[in-house]
């Protein structure tokens, strides 16, 4: 499983403060359609996203609504989600 997350996803973070210089383009193109969905479906301190190679977003989830019991196992099925929408 460390493999696949390994190959298949980038695990960041950003501050909302910086949204609009990244969608501004700073950082690059790819870099400026992440952030503008980010800035899309953006609700909570802490969201998770999984996104295509073209920044689209195919899962979020807020982290709040992880389920209590087991948040690193429904972490890992939530990734599993994304992997299969992709």
């Amino acid at each position: 499983m460390i493999k696949t997350l390994n190959e298949k996803f980038v695990n960041t973070w950003v501050f909302e403060r910086e949204l609009p210089e990244l969608i501004s383009g700073a950082k690059g193109e790819v870099v400026s359609r992440i952030a503008k969905n980010l800035e899309e479906h953006h609700r909570d301190s802490v969201n998770i996203f999984a996104l295509t190679s073209h920044a689209e977003v195919i899962l979020h989830q807020r982290e709040t609504e992880l389920p209590d019991d087991d948040e690193k196992q429904a972490y890992l099925s939530l990734l599993r989600r994304a992997l299969i929408k992709n």
